[in-house]
């Protein structure tokens, strides 16, 4: 459809479709109208433009579609309404000034053809009313040598690999008036170049979140900038030679690379990094009743951690849900007491009844006891699904006091758990690779000792039972079945 020139007002509604619009050549003249559209693309429109009353996606072809000849575009909407808006074309700082002059609760604008900052622009802040700006393009953000401008968004989506750039050894800056955080989606690279990147209050920070899906991995590149926080100036850093970051989440307020260490979501506790476990076990430890600890919530892991053979000590009785999320804990340690006997031993001290713990790998592990030890758990009456322990060693001896009495036999070891028991316990799927189980006693590949519990589609690769005792067994996944006895 075309609105016609000179029109005072036209009310369309639900139009959907190509939409021209041609009206008069000053911005004081009347200017044709759409109100109450629905999806459209505005291919020529030489007047004002749009009123929207409802939820709509229009894409606007040709940079200056939007506000041709000088026009301003008057967009409304309610809060509860998703209202985007796409640009095919560059897009400078007079079109964007003019567009967001009158505009109120745009979700998002979209920027195909790239986002060209060619004039200073800080008061008033371009994109104040918008809450996010994608750009899903190479074609990213460029700023003229010399040129300043404030951005009010509160989110910046990079769904295509794209550059933040100025003009080389210029003072081209990009600020923002908020906290921001900027999402580069997983297998795109984000590139910050010859650019100052700014908060305008030292309270502010901009993250630039590093996104993962399965394999892909997003990754930031940063070649010669800068980042202004406050008053307070900081050189950006990077942790690789080609200055190239490949996971996790990047601070530009600190100006070094770091990654999240624990977040809620719920009753989800999402770690990204070792501090962050160690932050959701305190957490674990403050959460409990009588069946244990964390019943109802979930540890859930985002990344791989290293526990870098630090002495572990093993999370409290657990009865939630620690997801593993395919990620690896790598180099757990975990050492016995020489002064009293040790009990319980693993990653995990003992699983409830209610205790799921699936889809974890732990490679590289030492962990020593006196009674009850496992890589995973000491103790497990829950359900172990789908884990993997490998390049393990695990050790459980005999504990004697200062008289040389027998405190505790050095049995019930197994790569996966000591013990697997009493009705609820589950394993399931579970696999230990290139391992190695020392014990006196009640010793197996996967599990030590089972009693009126399930042990199903588990296997082994290159893992070794030793023991000086009974019921230490070399080549069978169950050391001691108490329910055949």
């Amino acid at each position: 459809m075309t609105v016609p020139n000179n029109s005072t007002y036209i009310h369309y509604g639900n139009v959907t479709g190509t939409v021209k619009v041609d009206a008069a050549a000053t911005k004081n003249d009347t200017a044709g109208i759409i109100e109450n559209h629905g999806d459209i693309t505005v291919e020529e429109n030489n007047g004002k433009i749009i009123a929207v009353t409802k939820d709509t996606h229009t894409t606007v072809k040709g940079g200056t579609g939007i506000i041709g000849n000088d026009k301003q575009a008057y967009v409304s909407a309610s809060a509860n309404q998703t209202v985007y808006y796409t640009f095919t074309d560059e897009v400078n700082t007079d079109i964007l000034a003019s567009f967001d002059a009158k505009t109120y609760s745009i979700n998002k604008l979209i920027f195909q053809g790239g986002l060209n900052i060619d004039k200073n622009i800080t008061n008033p802040t371009l994109v104040e009313n918008v809450k996010t700006i994608e750009f899903n393009t190479d074609n990213g953000i460029y700023v003229k040598e010399n040129v300043k401008a404030n951005l009010g968004v509160d989110v910046v989506e990079v769904t295509a690999s794209t550059s933040f750039g100025g003009f080389e050894k210029s003072k081209s800056r990009i600020s923002f008036a908020n906290s921001i955080d900027i999402n580069v989606a997983a297998g795109k690279t984000l590139t910050v170049q010859y650019l100052t990147m700014a908060t305008t209050a030292e309270a502010n920070e901009v993250n630039i979140n590093l996104l993962e899906e399965g394999n892909a991995k997003a990754a930031l590149k940063v070649v010669n900038a800068e980042i202004l926080v406050g008053k307070a100036f900081v050189p950006v850093y990077t942790s690789s030679s080609n200055g190239t970051v490949n996971s996790g989440f990047f601070n530009i307020t600190t100006g070094e690379p770091v990654v999240k260490n624990m977040v809620i979501n719920g009753d989800t506790y999402e770690v990204y990094s070792l501090p962050g476990l160690l932050e959701a076990v305190e957490v674990i430890k403050t959460i409990s009743n009588s069946e244990g600890h964390f019943q109802g919530k979930t540890i859930k892991l985002m990344n791989n951690i290293d526990l870098n053979n630090m002495d572990w000590t093993p999370i409290v009785k657990f009865n939630g849900t620690f997801d593993g999320n395919g990620k690896t804990i790598s180099n757990l340690k975990v050492s016995a007491s020489t002064e009293k006997a040790t009990l319980n031993v693993g990653f995990i001290s003992q699983l409830g009844g209610n205790a799921v713990v699936k889809d974890l790998t732990i490679d590289g592990a030492t962990v020593n006891g006196n009674h009850f030890v496992g890589a995973v758990t000491g103790y497990s009456y829950g359900l172990i699904d789908g884990c993997t322990v490998k390049n393990a060693t695990i050790n459980c001896t005999v504990f004697e006091d200062a008289n040389g009495n027998v405190i505790e036999d050095g049995d019930d070891a197994g790569a996966i758990t000591g013990f697997n028991g009493e009705t609820d316990g589950v394993i399931n799927n579970c696999k230990a690779i290139n391992c190695t189980v020392n014990a006196a006693e009640d010793a197996g590949q996967i599990v030590g000792t089972a009693f009126e519990s399930q042990v199903t589609m588990c296997s082994v690769d290159n893992v070794t039972v030793v023991g000086a005792g009974t019921n230490y067994r070399n080549n069978t996944i169950i050391g001691r079945n108490l329910s055949l006895e």
